[in-house]
């Protein structure tokens, strides 16, 4: 099955210039014109890699950096930085980035830069994360248990998937505001993450004389830390 490659660019013609030298090596490509309908390609088109084009500095370009990393860790990511010097790369491997290319770049090199993220991407076409008897399927967004889906709202996925990806990992609230809900403590109430954490243990109770999968760490957060470790595997 042939590797597919997002390309979020505003400028039409040189996203049809790299989808049309990309597509001649063998790649699937998927064509957006903003970095969240590259997400959404990321999600639901299981692309692999990802070529985005930001106008840098500005800081929603590091948050849709981290987005990237946070809803699939092996995606192989390109930033095309139209401005800026080494402090402004720095900052985008430092948000998430795997490979920034300044803008004008030579196509030959960036379409050379995509094969190799393509063949180092460990990403499957349909990630699972497996926990034992836990599995949850990051495109489909679905969480089973003993083999059975596991009835979950929208907000509750995101915030399982969060701690999920990053197992052992404590987070605070004001951390898993921003992550998931994209907000902050000063926008919700106090008890916003405790009772979607306190429903997530309900819908997800293990057998009795188990730890829950979520554990709360007093004074400092949440954190999911199943046994046995984490595999990402392809359905």
């Amino acid at each position: 099955m042939r590797q597919v490659v997002a390309i979020a660019l505003d400028d039409g013609a040189a996203r049809t210039e790299l989808a049309t030298v990309l597509s001649a090596l063998d790649l699937s490509v998927i064509e957006a014109s903003t970095a969240d309908e590259s997400l959404v390609a990321v999600r639901e088109g299981g692309a692999s890699v990802v070529v985005v084009g930001l106008g840098l500095p500005d800081q929603a370009t590091f948050q849709a950096i981290a987005a990237y990393r946070h809803l699939v860790p092996d995606l192989h990511l390109i930033v095309l930085a139209y401005s800026g010097g080494h402090d402004v790369h720095m900052r985008c491997f430092a948000a998430g980035a795997d490979d920034v290319v300044a803008d004008p770049y030579d196509i030959s090199e960036l379409s050379a830069r995509v094969l190799a993220g393509a063949r180092r991407s460990r990403t499957p076409n349909r990630p699972v994360l497996r926990f034992a008897d836990l599995e949850l399927d990051l495109l489909a967004h679905e969480v089973r248990l003993h083999g059975r889906i596991v009835p979950l709202t929208r907000l509750e996925f995101d915030l399982f998937r969060f701690l999920a990806l990053h197992p052992g990992r404590t987070y605070s609230r004001d951390q898993i505001l921003s992550a998931v809900w994209g907000s902050s403590a000063a926008a919700q109430r106090q008890t916003t993450v405790t009772e979607h954490v306190r429903r997530l243990r309900t819908k997800l109770d293990r057998a009795p004389g188990q730890r829950s999968w979520i554990s709360t760490v007093r004074g400092r957060g949440y954190h999911f830390d199943p046994q046995p470790a984490r595999e990402l595997v392809a359905s």
